[in-house]
Parts: C-alpha cells; structure tokens; sequence
C-alpha cells in the first residue's frame, strides 16, 4: 500500500490532468460557434506526453446549434410521444 505523500501526490496529479481537459473542452466551448463534444469518455482522451492530452472520438463533435436542434427535435418527440 502507497504512502500517504504518495497517495496525495497522485490525487494532485489526477486533478492537474483534469484541469488540463477543462481547459481544452473551455477552449472548445468558447469558438463560435461553439463546439460541443457528446462522447466525452476516458477512452477519447489521450496523453500525448509532456504532459499533454488530445480528446479523440470528434465525429461526436457538434456545434452549439446543432446541439440545440437536437435537444428540440427530442423534445417535440416526447410532446408528439404523449
């Protein structure tokens, strides 16, 4: 079992690694128009060293637009469903 130096270590390293994937999904959210990924899974971020992470799977990108679209056409279904 770890140290207790070493657990806390890797809990900073976790959360540094997350602020990283914030930022590039901020980043992405902040063009115009903004990009939204769908499919934001462990399995379509990728470290690519240095400390560096790519989000992969970006055939489930889409605009904030299209987004929107998709969330009326879902609600009209459900409206239409009833």
């Amino acid at each position: 079992m770890g140290s207790k130096d070493s657990i806390e270590n890797k809990e900073v390293e976790i959360l540094e690694n997350f602020q990283k994937i914030c930022e590039i999904l901020e980043y992405m959210h902040d063009l115009s128009p903004a990009l939204v990924h769908i499919n934001l899974i462990t399995g379509n971020i990728f470290e690519v060293g240095n400390g560096n992470y790519v989000l992969a799977g970006l055939g489930n990108v889409k605009t904030s637009e299209e987004c929107e679209a998709i969330m009326s056409f879902e609600e009209l279904q459900q409206f239409k469903d009833r």
